[in-house]
């Protein structure tokens, strides 16, 4: 049940975590849009890093980051994050759960990142 201040809103510390929460929360999810869209998806880097001469330096970066994605270890992370969230309890574990759901949400790992993000905000409701 959510805290009240005796007039039935909420004090104005718990609605500045729940708001912080959100912005990590769409922040999070906004850079996983962010990778996904200019470094994953889009074909020229792909094209780019298929040249049998002269790849890019930073093509190896890229095969490496999206084969950890591919693994699932950003699941991973954010479902160990939420359990840990849930056995340590307080604000900072629940905004490391949320946050890295966020993120993986839009990172190929939309499932556990869900969960993820469910065991953050039922933390954040009782720190």
């Amino acid at each position: 049940m959510a805290e009240t201040n005796g007039g039935g809103t909420m004090s104005g510390g718990r609605l500045r975590f729940w708001a912080s929460l959100l912005a990590l929360a769409a922040g999070a999810a906004l850079a996983g849009w962010a990778v996904r869209a200019l470094l994953i998806e889009p074909p020229e880097p792909a094209w780019a890093c298929q040249a049998l001469d002269g790849a890019p330096w930073w093509c190896p970066l890229r095969q490496g980051f999206i084969a950890v994605l591919q693994a699932g270890t950003l699941g991973i992370a954010a479902v160990a994050a939420g359990l840990w969230a849930l056995l340590v309890g307080g604000r900072w574990a629940s905004r490391v759960a949320v946050t890295l759901g966020g993120a993986g949400l839009l990172l190929y790992a939309a499932g556990p990142s869900a969960l993820a993000v469910v065991l953050g905000l039922i933390c954040g409701t009782r720190a």
